[in-house]
């Protein structure tokens, strides 16, 4: 299984980039998705940046991501779904 995850390229240089993946900064090659340039949101998996992304896209997936993952953790107080 693979896990891609939306990301926002940080810099560049040579066949790999520096993104940013919700605060965790990665490298990334770039060399299937050449021209990327920082600001630009794109999405990555297996260390390899496989598309760029429209903004409102990459936020929509960070979003949807955000509420599976919160969805699996135990509550703090002891409720809530697992």
């Amino acid at each position: 299984m693979c896990v891609t995850l939306p990301a926002t390229v940080v810099s560049v240089e040579g066949d790999a980039a520096v993104v940013d993946v919700d605060g965790h900064r990665l490298t990334a090659s770039t060399r299937t998705c050449r021209d990327v340039a920082p600001g630009e949101s794109v999405l990555v998996g297996l260390g390899v940046i496989l598309a760029r992304l429209d903004p409102t896209e990459a936020d929509r997936m960070a979003a949807d991501l955000a509420s599976v993952a919160g969805a699996s953790r135990p509550s703090p107080t002891g409720g809530g779904r697992r």
